[in-house]
């Protein structure tokens, strides 16, 4: 990778300027993806076997695709044209999956699993044997003493009292601690609110098209967002090793905005020169507009120029092709690396606990430090 920025620098380095080196890192990104020969190669024919998938689903082919068994010689005279007719038998045996995908239930459920909420679990789980043993001693003390509850007090604590193993059995399938409740109230409210399921099938026909299952999972406006991402326009870089594309290095995705969108989305993060800049592509829709040849015409720098012309220039939609009038949106995501500490101290229960805290953790001045070398010669730094 040419010239990436520096990432093991402190956090505050990254802030200044309004953020400058995370955009170097943005564009450096970009740049590489575009400029690296090799990269561009490789990726150029992941490219042209997605869309010549795409293409044969919907019936169509590039005669392109059998020169080189047709036409083996490179011959141009004196050959007749003709075409190639496609008869796709794909296109049933996918519809067919992605209704059998869409008919499957989608009843997940959220689980608490951490400490606190088994914790908590347990306790109810404890009190409700504690109440079914209490309810067979009233059984007993009632057949011996005259003074005991009621016969329709014992009753009563005798039915709400489940034996143990009701209680194993309604534990484990039915009882929802307080915290999952809302979760799970929450839960459904987005699947409905984001159209999860219709998400979740459309993602699983690029699967079977492109093979290749994207999901971008963030936020959108502050609220959360699910968004399927087209895999003609993803690009990453991992090891070799690594099996998730989260785990990548880096990973961005490249698509077309119309320019209400790119107001929706962004509107709220950009300069008034910016926004001026993109209301002035309503103006020309549908005919010239009066600025061409004008200041927009010009490159912020000449690696803009250079990336443009050297990325594969079209980016099919997964619903319709991009219109001139788009706006190309790049959105890139990476690994960096952070200073941090770890803070020792005695907890209220008498036990040594250990928590990471960041580079903006406050060292008391009187505080005593000393250095220590570990392996390799690497120096610690330890603060009493």
């Amino acid at each position: 990778m040419r010239n990436f920025p520096k990432q093991r620098i402190p956090y505050s380095d990254k802030v200044k300027n309004d953020f400058k080196w995370a955009k170097d890192t943005i564009n450096h990104l970009l740049l590489n993806y575009g400029l690296n020969t090799s990269v561009v190669n490789a990726n150029h024919s992941e490219y042209e076997r997605k869309l010549s998938n795409y293409q044969l689903y919907n019936n169509q082919l590039n005669q392109k695709d059998f020169e080189r068994d047709c036409n083996a010689m490179g011959l141009e005279v004196g050959q007749f044209q003709d075409k190639i007719q496609p008869y796709n038998k794909t296109y049933n045996k996918i519809q067919v999956l992605l209704g059998d995908e869409l008919r499957r239930p989608f009843n997940f459920k959220t689980v608490l699993v951490n400490p606190d909420g088994i914790k908590a679990k347990l306790a109810v789980r404890d009190n409700m044997m504690r109440q079914y043993v209490e309810s067979k001693i009233q059984e007993v003390i009632k057949s011996f003493s005259p003074f005991a509850e009621s016969q329709e007090e014992v009753d009563q604590m005798t039915q709400e009292a489940m034996p143990p193993q009701e209680i194993d059995k309604y534990m484990k399938t039915t009882y929802l601690e307080a915290r999952e409740i809302l979760a799970s109230k929450i839960l459904q409210y987005l699947i409905k609110d984001l159209a999860i399921v219709d998400i979740k099938n459309d993602a699983f026909k690029h699967a079977l098209i492109a093979g290749e299952e994207l999901i971008y999972i963030g936020e959108r406006n502050d609220q959360p967002s699910i968004e399927i991402l087209n895999p003609l326009g993803v690009f990453y870089h991992k090891s070799p090793e690594t099996k998730w594309i989260q785990n990548s290095l880096y990973a961005g995705y490249r698509t077309y905005l119309t320019t209400g969108e790119v107001l929706d989305r962004y509107g709220l993060y950009m300069s008034k020169e910016q926004l001026e800049r993109v209301n002035k592509r309503y103006e020309g829709f549908m005919g010239y507009r009066d600025d061409i040849p004008g200041k927009l015409m010009d490159y912020n720098h000449d690696n803009e120029k250079l990336f443009y012309d050297t990325v594969h220039p079209s980016i099919e939609g997964s619903y319709s092709q991009p219109d001139t009038t788009d706006w190309l949106v790049q959105h890139v995501e990476w690994k960096s690396q952070k200073e941090v500490g770890f803070l020792t101290f005695m907890n209220e229960y008498g036990d040594e606990e250990t928590q990471m805290v960041s580079e903006d953790f406050i060292i008391p001045s009187n505080a005593d430090n000393y250095t220590e070398v570990k392996e390799f010669g690497r120096k610690v730094k330890y603060y009493t």
